[in-house]
């Protein structure tokens, strides 16, 4: 009887490696989610830098014009290539920029008080 339990055993014991063989080897072959998010390969060099087959370069803008206009960005935005584009817009205070247009509405009044003195309406 002894004989026959070993058997028994040992034939569950193979069984139970060849499942874990089979495991194994389909674990192999899957993609796991690491495997999708993960880039196949990450370069950077000075002036560019490649993430998987995808070449990318980073660019920012250090000085702008005194006044901006509508559209300023439309050239960049506008060109024919996949872009990732991101704003940092630092905020002013309101009381500043409340007191800017004021100025700005005073000197705009000045103007126009003086055209029409000069008889230019």
């Amino acid at each position: 009887m002894a004989k026959k339990l070993d058997a028994v055993d040992l034939a569950a014991e193979q069984r139970a490696r060849e499942q874990v063989e089979v495991e194994q080897a389909f674990l192999k072959g899957m993609t796991t989610l690491r495997d999708l998010i993960a880039p196949s390969s990450l370069e950077i060099h000075s002036s560019h830098f490649r993430i998987g087959t995808k070449y990318g370069r980073t660019m920012y803008i250090y000085g702008y014009p005194r006044e901006l206009y509508t559209g300023w960005l439309s050239g960049l935005i506008n060109i024919d290539q996949v872009l990732d584009i991101s704003m940092f817009i630092y905020p002013v205070e309101t009381e500043v920029v409340l007191n800017n247009l004021r100025k700005k509405v005073t000197q705009l009044e000045a103007d126009m008080s003086i055209s029409s003195e000069k008889g230019r309406t």
